[in-house]
């Protein structure tokens, strides 16, 4: 049995969190023991990692407290160092800054340590002092880990040209989610939001925050108006620091009949099904998870160029040219007024997703890595 001591930044179920929720509760439990480690706890999260995994499952709270969000917690590495010496820790997985770094330090050469980047890393052009730092110290731990894998190829090259790491070292393993895991719908969009039943439903599954390009998609929104077009309507799904801006700008554009901000919505994967098109705005992208989810339940899907988006979208999918509305609005209406064209997509987009993005490929990615870590020991 190979004990896995999973170390991620906070409780929060956001992106990073689903996917370790997907690893840790379907991996091989005959080869590997699981447990997760959190750094703090995040006291505004609307749902937490710890109601979604196995209750046979270690989850320790390291109570990160400290000036700059927990960066000067130095305790957080001794803590560290004595649960994996309790635990004969023998794979550290580590998602994210912080636990990347505290995480290599606290290891040191007991166990493997195994990083995973999520997106295109926000430290690559430091614009402080304190960014600088952290640049340094991840660029130290990534050259210490014994494995690194990435969301995506395009974040693979990022991490490369940023941090000059060895690429023989860097693994590709795709976030999938577990299809399987998710309930039936439990909101009736249409009948919630007042949407009408002949209205084609247009979504921004992703945080309003600024890298996800929604005052794009709000633009775009407005350029489809004025030339006419009145059968949509498009579902910002999601919160985040722009939603108020984001809100006036609707509001200024007089467009409150056409975009509708629907806040947090629990298990995206208990609506999805309802909505027609699932549009992915971003301006800088990881990978893209929630047009997975959409590629899931073959519905059609429109990203922009940004980082690992094509390579979720393939050919099958529409991709348009980032910060641009006018093209977002160009392929929305393509969509929109294409019954034919929707479902052909939405078909295509559902065999990329068996063929390259089933829960099942991920955790048999991960698996493998891990055997692969233990054998280099043997």
């Amino acid at each position: 049995m190979i004990n896995i001591l999973y170390l991620i930044t906070t409780q929060q179920k956001d992106g990073p969190g689903n996917v370790l929720i997907n690893i840790v509760n379907n991996i091989d439990r005959n080869k590997f023991k699981p447990m997760v480690v959190y750094m703090y706890h995040k006291k505004d999260a609307k749902e937490n990692i710890t109601d979604f995994i196995s209750k046979d499952i270690k989850i320790i709270n390291l109570n990160m407290k400290s000036p700059f969000r927990g960066w000067l917690d130095i305790r957080v590495i001794f803590k560290l160092r004595r649960i994996i010496k309790k635990y004969n820790i023998e794979i550290i997985h580590m998602h994210l800054h912080r636990p990347i770094i505290f995480g290599t330090i606290a290891s040191r050469k007991r166990c493997k340590k195994i990083a995973t980047i999520h997106g295109q890393e926000p430290h690559q052009n430091p614009n402080s002092i304190f960014e600088y730092i952290v640049n340094k110290l991840e660029n130290y731990a990534l050259k210490k880990c014994d494995c690194i894998t990435t969301v995506s190829e395009a974040v693979k090259k990022s991490i490369i040209k940023c941090y000059k790491l060895d690429s023989n070292k860097i693994s590709v393993v795709y976030n999938s989610i577990d299809k399987n895991k998710y309930s039936c719908e439990s909101i009736n969009l249409r009948q919630k939001f007042k949407l009408g039943e002949k209205s084609i439903l247009v979504a921004s599954i992703a945080r309003i925050e600024p890298e996800k390009g929604i005052s794009y998609l709000i633009e775009a929104t407005k350029i489809l108006v004025e030339n006419g077009l009145d059968n949509f309507k498009l579902l910002i799904i999601g919160e985040g620091s722009l939603e108020e801006t984001l809100k006036l700008q609707v509001k200024n554009n007089n467009l409150d009949d056409v975009v509708i901000f629907t806040g947090y919505i629990s298990d995206i994967n208990n609506i999805i099904s309802q909505i027609d098109i699932v549009v992915m705005a971003s301006i800088f992208e990881g990978l893209g998870l929630s047009l997975i989810e959409a590629m899931a339940y073959k519905i059609p899907c429109i990203g922009t160029n940004a980082g690992g988006i094509p390579e979720v979208l393939g050919k099958d999918g529409i991709i348009v040219d980032k910060a641009n509305p006018i093209s977002l609005a160009n392929a929305i209406k393509e969509l929109v007024e294409d019954d034919a064209k929707r479902k052909s997509i939405g078909e295509q987009l559902y065999d990329r997703y068996n063929k390259m993005f089933t829960h099942e490929k991920m955790i048999s990615g991960y698996e493998k890595l891990y055997d692969m870590q233990i054998d280099s020991v043997k």
